[in-house]
């Protein structure tokens, strides 16, 4: 479990940050959270369950990789910018 879900809203306790940095969902989590979530992700015909697993298959592909987290989080950033700007790139540039 990624840590980056503390920053995934406001309010974030501290016991959070401390599940965040074991790893594990904080117990202010439940069951009715998680489907939440998954309901929330189907509705529309979006298929955001299915971009999250493809992103955990990526996410292990590069770590077997060795290319370093950080690096992974910067180029998809990166790229999440550019499709958000008015005028992209036509050929994108070189990692």
């Amino acid at each position: 479990l990624s840590p980056c879900f503390v920053f995934g809203g406001s309010g974030v306790s501290l016991r959070e940050i401390i599940s965040a940095a074991r790893g594990v969902l904080p117990d202010t989590i439940q069951l009715r959270d998680v489907a939440d979530f998954v309901v929330a992700t189907r509705k529309g015909g979006a298929n955001l369950i299915g971009v999250l697993h493809s992103l955990g298959y990526t996410r292990g592909l590069l770590e077997a990789l060795a290319f370093p987290e950080q690096r992974r989080i910067e180029c998809m950033l990166k790229y999440a910018m550019l499709g958000e700007s008015c005028c992209p790139d036509a050929v994108p540039r070189p990692l």
